[in-house]
């Protein structure tokens, strides 16, 4: 069976139409993409999610709801956000705008967010003037936020299709964030170096 069939039987032809369309007279590198749906399946396994700040206060991050930004080559990231003081019954809610960058790492196959950029912070005015804490604490709060998801793996590629790219001469290479999901190109792998010759 040539490395096309099997390419075909392990991704299947519905993925392998788009990822692949001339493999087999390997003309140059392709690509495929990661659907936003793929992207929340993996951070569903992290929210919603509960944290402690300064040792004395709760926050509280809901499921993220994500926005490709192929502009800017980013995934945005828009989370509503709360923190509760116990000891006061004091809270305080908004949403966070968050953006991030994207890498492949070859180590693990996995695609993970990188980059993390606090693009704006929303206030909810809507709990009442009283009873709350300062609003500040949410600004506060981002870069903690944006360090539990910095370097957060989205995406894996499954062994047996690396396997398979890498007995067509190919692997997965750089990341572009489009319309229509996060694009991985498939490029070739590249030459490995010849041995030096023994001496005689």
């Amino acid at each position: 069976m040539s490395s096309v069939n099997r390419i075909r039987r392990a991704l299947g032809w519905s993925l392998l139409a788009p990822a692949f369309p001339a493999l087999a007279a390997w003309l140059g590198p392709d690509s495929f993409t990661i659907g936003l749906s793929q992207i929340d399946a993996a951070l569903a396994r992290r929210f919603p999610m509960k944290r402690r700040l300064l040792d004395v206060l709760e926050f509280e991050l809901a499921m993220p709801v994500l926005r490709l930004l192929p502009q800017d080559n980013r995934l945005g990231a828009d989370l509503n956000m709360q923190i509760n003081d116990p000891a006061s019954a004091q809270q305080i809610a908004g949403l966070l705008d968050l953006s991030f960058g994207l890498r492949y790492a070859a180590k693990d196959a996995s695609v993970r967010l990188t980059q993390p950029r606090l693009e704006r912070v929303v206030f909810d005015a809507g709990q009442g003037a009283t009873g709350q804490l300062d609003p500040q604490m949410l600004r506060s709060a981002a870069p903690i936020v944006a360090r539990l998801l910095d370097n957060y793996a989205v995406y894996r590629v499954k062994p047996e299709q690396l396997e398979l790219m890498r007995r067509a001469g190919v692997q997965p290479g750089a990341l572009r964030v489009t319309p229509l999901g996060v694009e991985i190109q498939i490029e070739p792998m590249p030459p490995v170096p010849a041995e030096p010759a023994k001496p005689s």
